[in-house]
């Protein structure tokens, strides 16, 4: 049951409307949710590759990321780069994140991180096993970031928090670990099992900014921790 409130939670999977606490208290399986999306995308891309072109195959495996999350990370990418950039604190930082327009910061940053984003799913067209690993450490730095954050605050991110206090982090590890095994034995950078650490950067930063965990930060870690695994894993041209 809470596998599948979490993956009801994360994604548009049609799996019914689950629980918010139950998909909270099993947020440590978020690397199968993970390996799940990136199972997913990283077949696309070989279905497809057989139909276009790589340029066109990576602008739909773009889309597709997009629909499979129903753009909830993305969002989350946007809301809170805009306060980084704007190196708003407290009271500012809090009325940027909230503010549904997007301001001229998150516009240019989301659009460099999808430029680049292509540009990487543009290499790894024929690198089915590195998306899948690059998803799975995406969903990994959700957690961390998760377990990682002070404060406490109200809504999604508090909820989760509160849940993930001590909430089976050897066991987490563990999944994240056997998740990463067939990528790591297909000749995928390990140095993409490390990407996920980037969700502790995260967390200090929005203890910083706002003194609290933030669903925006956690969307944050999860977008730029995918986007960081496909750079490191992406072989390099020689």
């Amino acid at each position: 049951m809470g596998l599948r409130s979490l993956i009801s939670f994360l994604t548009i999977i049609p799996l019914g409307r689950g629980s918010l606490d139950e998909a909270a208290r099993s947020l440590y399986l978020a690397p199968i949710i993970g390996l799940l999306e990136g199972l997913i995308v990283a077949g696309a891309l070989v279905v497809l590759d057989g139909i276009y072109q790589p340029p066109a195959t990576a602008a739909i495996a773009l889309l597709l990321h997009l629909i499979l999350t129903g753009g909830l990370h993305m969002d989350g990418f946007t809301d809170y780069v805009e306060a980084v950039a704007a190196r708003a604190r407290g009271e500012e930082a809090e009325r940027i994140i909230k503010d549904p327009r997007k301001g001229g910061f998150a516009i240019a940053y989301t659009t460099a991180m999808i430029i680049v984003r292509y540009a990487l799913l543009l290499e790894a067209v024929n690198e089915p096993w590195l998306v899948a690993a690059a998803y799975t450490a995406a969903a990994e730095a959700m957690y961390v970031y998760i377990y990682a954050s002070k404060g406490r605050g109200s809504g999604l991110a508090a909820a989760f928090k509160e849940s993930t206090l001590g909430n089976k982090p050897l066991a987490n590890l563990a999944i994240y670990t056997i998740a990463l095994i067939p990528a790591i034995a297909a000749g995928v950078n390990p140095l993409v099992y490390a990407a996920p650490i980037l969700g502790i950067v995260v967390a200090r930063d929005s203890t910083y900014r706002l003194g609290r965990p933030s669903g925006d930060a956690a969307g944050f870690s999860y977008e730029t921790t995918l986007t960081l695994a496909l750079a490191v894993g992406v072989p390099i041209a020689t």
